[in-house]
Parts: C-alpha cells; sequence; structure tokens
C-alpha cells in the first residue's frame, strides 16, 4: 500500500560487550577519544552523515555532533502552552486539541507496538514518500518565532544560505516532532528501524532538551551508545536499528527534525482541531 509501515523491529538484536562493539560495527578507531573510550568512538563533528551510508553499520560514525544551543527557550515555550490549557497535559490528546491530529491505524498500531507509552508533539508530518509535507497549528502558532533563529544557526554551516536569514533550512523541514520517553522505565522506544522511504532522503536531528545520566540511546546491533547532553545538537543514523530506554526518575524530551537536502515542493497547512486520517492523501476540512 502506499501508507508503509515507517518503523521496523529488526529480527534479532544481539548484545555486543562494548569493548567488541567497534570490531563489530566496523567503527573507525580515529574517533576514539582520548578521555574515553565509551563515548566518541562512533561519533562524529561538524558534518552530516552521508546519505549515501545511511543504513550501514560498517561506517566511521553513526552520530554527529553539529552544535550547542540554549534549550531555555524552547522549554519556556512548552511551559506556556502548559500554562494556557490549566487541569489538562498538553502531551496528550485532550490537551492538544488545538492542534491537529494523526489517526491513520497503521501509523498509531506502529507507535503502539515499537514506542509503547511515549508521548509527542507533532509540529510538521510528511507522507511516507516525503511528496505530501503538513505543517500543523502549534509550529505557527507557537514554536516557529523561538525554532527559527535556533534552526538558521545550527543548520546555516551545512545547507548554504546565510546565517539568520532562513535561506537555508526553511523550506526543506520534512518532520518535525517533539518526543517524550517517561523515566522510571514507564515508556521506551524499542529497538527498530526507520524503514519508509523518507528515511532516506533526509537527515535526523535531534535537539535534546531534557535528559538525565539514566537515559540510554544506542545505536546498530551492536547497541552503540550515543553521548546525550542537553542542548548539543546531533544527527543520528534513523536508518541502521536503534532505541531508547530512560530508567532515570525524570522524563526524557527531545525535539527531532528530519530536514531534506533539497527543498520541499509544497506545505500544506493543517487547521487547529483538524485529524488526518492517511497522510498520503490531503486531510480533509
Amino acid at each position: 500500500t502506499a501508507w508503509e509501515t515507517e518503523a521496523k523491529a529488526p529480527a534479532e538484536v544481539e548484545r555486543v560487550p562494548l569493548q567488541d562493539a567497534g570490531a563489530l560495527a566496523g567503527v573507525s578507531m580515529a574517533h576514539l577519544d582520548a578521555a574515553s573510550n565509551t563515548e566518541s568512538l562512533w561519533v562524529g563533528t561538524n558534518d552530516w552523515i552521508p546519505l549515501a551510508l545511511k543504513g550501514e553499520e560498517a561506517k566511521p560514525y553513526h552520530q554527529s555532533m553539529l552544535s550547542s544551543v540554549d534549550v531555555a527557550p524552547i522549554l519556556d515555550v512548552l511551559d506556556r502552552i502548559q500554562a494556557e490549557f490549566p487541569g489538562v497535559d498538553i502531551w496528550t490528546v485532550e490537551g492538544q486539541m488545538t492542534n491537529a491530529f494523526l489517526y491513520d491505524t497503521i501509523w498509531r498500531s506502529n507507535n503502539d507496538e515499537i514506542k509503547p507509552g511515549v508521548d509527542g508533539i507533532v509540529l510538521i508530518f510528511s507522507d511516507t514518500k516525503a511528496r505530501l509535507v503538513f505543517k500543523f497549528p502549534w509550529w505557527e502558532k507557537y514554536f516557529e518565532p523561538v525554532l527559527q533563529p535556533i534552526f538558521d544557526q545550527v543548520f546555516a554551516a551545512y545547507l548554504g544560505g546565510t546565517a539568520g536569514t532562513g535561506d537555508n533550512c526553511r523550506s526543506r523541514y520534512m518532520k518535525m516532532q517533539l518526543a517524550k520517553v517517561k523515566g522510571n522505565g514507564a515508556s521506551e522506544v524499542g529497538m527498530h528501524y526507520d524503514n519508509a522511504m523518507y528515511a532516506g532522503k533526509g537527515h535526523r536531528i535531534h535537539f535534546p532538551l531534557v535528559t538525565n545520566p539514566g537515559v540510554s540511546f544506542n545505536v546498530t546491533k551492536a547497541r552503540l551508545p550515543l553521548r546525550l547532553e542537553e542542548g548539543e545538537v546531533f544527527e543520528v543514523d534513523n536508518l541502521v536499528v536503534h532505541g531508547v530506554r530512560n530508567d532515570g526518575d525524570e522524563d526524557r524530551i527531545h525535539l527531532i527534525v528530519d530536514i531534506l537536502d533539497k527543498p520541499v515542493d509544497d506545505y500544506y497547512q493543517l487547521k487547529p482541531g483538524q485529524s488526518c486520517e492517511n497522510p498520503t492523501t490531503l486531510c480533509p476540512n
């Protein structure tokens, strides 16, 4: 069907001792940090992960550190929205009645299987082939004024254009959402890889907003641990198996952005409260 499953659990994910992980994954020893042999072995810096290498476990690195940003203004937006809707949790459907909704049954069942208990706030979403891209109401109303200046600076060096003008990234957003993995193991992102066509067309960027030492974000069959610090922006290869678990006391919140190498043909603006039954077709009014 046109609406493909977006994430697929691997048939088998084996746990490999950390000291053997580099050899198994073919990770270059050049990325070994003298201060830590568990943190930077598979971490690159200041560059995109080439799209042609996405999905290959035997490549120099699976995480690329891009920039550092102040996340306080983004968290302030979440606090401000919550203050506008007292008595409801803005991470729930009831708390997002002025945003828009995805109700595709395959997408929802896939999320329930791979990401049980994970809460999200969608700002931009595409169909599985990245041909139709939808902007959700909360993007323009709440988040764009705060996020756009941050994006202009972070992505200028990678997409061209002049930093601060927005000509380098504003037409390239494919997906954008906030994801909350609740603490004390109450939710998790199971080991999976993104197998829809869109995943090979863009770069998966994470902005860690809230994290803690109990969070583990692992990639590849060797379960290589990623470096996680609040405000440290990074790209991760979402075509290799990856998963997240939060055994800390505090919820983990990331802003996740999928950005294309070329501009999106057109965006469709969703209305407050609008539901989208199938993102491969235009949403009903």
